[in-house]
């Protein structure tokens, strides 16, 4: 309905069925919710029927901008979202926040969560609000329940979500003890819209709410939003009440005291035992998939050699010599995969032992692995900058080296042949954290890769030389050091930065 010349018969709002206390099912699989009383107060003072239709988030505002519905209740403003609707005014605050599992700690603001991939509900306006700030390592699904759903398997650890959903679904799942949250990310209110351009239709719809009175809308919001428990008593008497509780509290405590000591150390080495028992349930499975993996990869270069030697041993016997030279140099080339694999993996084992560690000049670690990679260079047009002036970082050498080394590898394997090819290594200061980067402007990984890439054997490009396994060390030995590791990448074509936190001081 682009335009409006007489009073609708019939109008349609679409909303998320998944929005408590907004909009959700019932135990009978009924529509109901705080929109649902509202638009059939609306309908009775208008006489205008009202169809609520209840369906997933961005199939929602698809229709609503298609014409297939009139209505989109409630929406929350965002400065993108101006050139596609005409808002009401608001009608209830809301904020946004990034729930996290309890085992993780640490995460209070973006630059925090860098490096962890977040689940988003698909279209939502906390997916928008995260991308327009460059945070695009998101997964994304079509509702809130499957989102939390999806943080309760551990599929994901970070999800971002309006409050009052995600309190409501974390509690119906029994997970409120589970996940943490930070503060709001944003807080905003919330509107009903109709598609930019209907500015009759949205006139026409807020006469209707005009005919409704504040006492109304209030009691619907009181059935749905709950209200502030009534004080019952007098300021005064409830003062001297509290200060006489408290004096048998404290009077209690004092006998307690030992009790609740000797039940905090169980529930610390409870918490404790658990943490470890989930940390060697990922460790066993990391095993699972590192066996599989070595088995599969190892298991090429055996084949070829075996096919080789088989078709060598038949041209002797025939005493056709023709392929002798070409069979012998697949041979040697598989020998070469297999011996590389075996390197690799030796220098993964060792990635994972601490050695003395001490204050390393990163300038010098720097300059020494690009002399190193000399050769590596020798044919490819790469312009490197090096930030002067980096900070020491307080760990071993040959650990540091590693690092710097696979992330240099990495960023000329994927820039040779663009022409303009660039590559900055520098460090940033965040929130008292030495960060080490290396930036490209090479191939570029798409955001569902992102932690993938840091995974054994895991390669974007097949046709790319190397084993896959140089991003792991590097996660493997600034994770021993309690850093950690992610990739920023717009998507393919448009580069890739590497980034990783380094101790600064031995307690680091």
């Amino acid at each position: 309905m682009s335009a409006l010349q007489a009073t609708p018969q019939k109008i349609s709002v679409i909303s998320d069925e998944n929005y408590p206390p907004f909009l959700f099912h019932d135990s009978d699989g009924k529509l109901v919710g705080l929109i649902v009383d509202k638009w059939a107060l609306w309908s009775r003072r208008t006489g205008v029927v009202v169809e609520i239709r209840g369906t997933d988030w961005a199939e929602a505002q698809e229709q609503t901008l298609s014409g297939k519905a009139d209505v989109i209740d409630p929406l929350t403003f965002l400065e993108p979202r101006r050139q596609l609707y005409e808002y009401s005014e608001g009608f209830a605050p809301v904020d946004a926040r990034v729930y996290f599992h309890k085992t993780i700690s640490g995460i209070h603001d973006l630059n925090s969560m860098r490096g962890f991939t977040i689940g988003v509900k698909k279209a939502s306006a906390c997916a928008v609000w995260l991308n327009e700030r460059g945070v695009f390592s998101q997964r994304t699904y079509a509702t809130m329940l499957d989102l939390v759903q999806a943080a309760s398997s551990g599929e994901i650890r970070l999800f971002c979500s309006d409050t009052k959903p995600a309190q409501y679904f974390l509690s119906r799942l029994q997970l409120d003890e589970e996940f943490r949250q930070t503060k709001p990310l944003y807080s905003s209110r919330l509107h009903w819209a109709v598609k930019k351009g209907n500015s009759n239709l949205r006139e026409f719809v807020e006469q209707g709410f005009r005919k409704i009175s504040e006492a109304e809308m209030h009691e619907i919001d009181e059935r749905w939003l709950g209200s502030p428990l009534p004080q019952m008593f007098d300021r005064r008497i409830l003062f001297y009440a509290s200060v006489g509780a408290i004096t048998l509290v404290l009077a209690g405590i004092i006998l307690l005291f030992w009790n609740w000591t000797l039940r905090r150390r169980v529930a610390a080495r409870t918490i404790e035992l658990s943490e470890t028992l989930q940390q060697l349930r990922r460790k066993n499975t990391e095993l699972e998939r590192f066996t599989y993996t070595v088995s599969h990869d190892l298991k090429g270069p055996l084949v070829t050699i075996k096919a080789y030697a088989g078709s060598l041993l038949q041209s002797l016997k025939d005493g056709d010599l023709s392929d002798f030279d070409s069979d012998l140099k697949r041979i040697e080339n598989a020998s070469d995969v297999m011996r590389a694999l075996l390197d690799d993996l030796l220098d993964l084992s060792r990635a994972g032992v601490l050695r003395t560690a001490m204050h390393v000049d990163l300038n010098q670690v720097v300059t020494d692995v690009m002399r190193s990679l000399e050769g590596m260079l020798l044919d490819k047009a790469i312009q490197i900058n090096v930030q002067p002036g980096m900070p020491p970082t307080f760990m071993d050498r040959r650990r540091l080296i590693e690092v710097v080394q696979n992330l240099l590898e990495n960023a000329i394997k994927y820039t040779s042949g663009k022409p303009g090819a660039r590559i900055e290594i520098g460090t940033e200061n965040r929130a008292d954290t030495l960060v080490f980067f290396v930036r490209d402007n090479g191939a570029g990984i798409e955001p569902q890769y992102h932690d993938v890439v840091f995974g054994l054997f895991n390669k974007l490009d097949p046709a790319t030389e190397g084993t896959g396994i140089g991003l792991a060390i590097v996660r493997r030995v600034v994770e021993m050091y309690g850093g950690r590791t992610w990739v920023e990448s717009p998507g393919h074509g448009h580069g890739s930065t590497f980034y990783c936190t380094l101790p600064r001081h031995p307690s680091s």
